[in-house]
């Protein structure tokens, strides 16, 4: 089958675009087929033959964004916008503004959505021990029921990371539970199941609780202490095939 050869030049591919009349980056990847001359990835394959950016490709003039962060700051503020989700939805009600100000503002002043927004930047527990102490007066109990940590505006959303070099451990520690001893040997879990008489995979994931220290994960946890397979986990022969 012979190779089909993409457009040598940047300039013939903009006027392959501009004869199908395509206006958007979106439209391009959902029509480029319609000319099997044209790449999936112009940017990359134009790279270094005189790309520009897509305004340019698709014979649009250039977005002129705001100059500078504090004139793009005012601009938002004006439009009312309170939240980065908000931002997304109504950025281009401000046409001089850009779909990521933390890109196009890097190094001219960006500090981060709280400033951009205007809103006040939250102060959180400035050590670990702190923020435990708030989660357990929540009675927080597990990583899903963190999503509560709105209730006390000075815990982070990702504790995992604002305190990872302020003494994190993990979430049983940050929780205040005990960790959960599981067998420390293959056969022993294996007993254990044999006990409860669990006979496949899924009633094992119904019932393993039962036994504090048999593991939601037991391929996972004895991985590399026996494991074999669920057959054998489960004490049943192993499933064989015929020719």
């Amino acid at each position: 089958m012979k190779k089909i050869k993409l457009y040598p030049t940047y300039e013939e591919a903009k006027r392959a675009v501009a004869v199908r009349n395509i206006k958007s980056h979106d439209e391009y990847t959902k029509r480029y087929k319609e000319d099997p001359r044209l790449p999936s990835n112009p940017n990359s394959t134009y790279a270094a033959k005189g790309w520009i950016d897509w305004y340019d490709f698709l014979g649009k003039p250039t977005k002129v964004f705001y100059p500078t962060f504090e004139k793009a700051k005012r601009a938002v503020r004006r439009l009312n916008i309170k939240s980065q989700s908000e931002y997304h939805e109504h950025y281009k009600e401000g046409p001089r503004l850009p779909s990521q100000p933390y890109n196009i503002y890097a190094d001219k002043g960006w500090i981060d959505w709280y400033d951009f927004l205007g809103k006040p930047t939250p102060v959180f527990y400035s050590t670990y021990k702190e923020a435990k102490r708030a989660v357990q007066r929540l009675n927080i109990k597990t990583s899903t029921e963190y999503q509560r940590y709105k209730e006390d505006p000075r815990l982070p959303s990702a504790p995992y990371v604002f305190y990872k070099d302020k003494g994190w451990i993990d979430w049983f520690d940050f929780f205040g539970k005990p960790r959960t001893v599981f067998y420390p040997i293959y056969e022993e879990a294996k007993r254990a199941v044999a006990v409860r008489n669990i006979k496949s995979q899924a009633e094992y994931h119904k019932r393993y609780k039962e036994d504090p220290r048999l593991p939601s994960n037991p391929n996972s946890t004895y991985a590399a202490k026996g494991w074999i397979d669920w057959y054998d986990f489960l004490g049943k022969p192993t499933k064989g095939f015929r020719n």
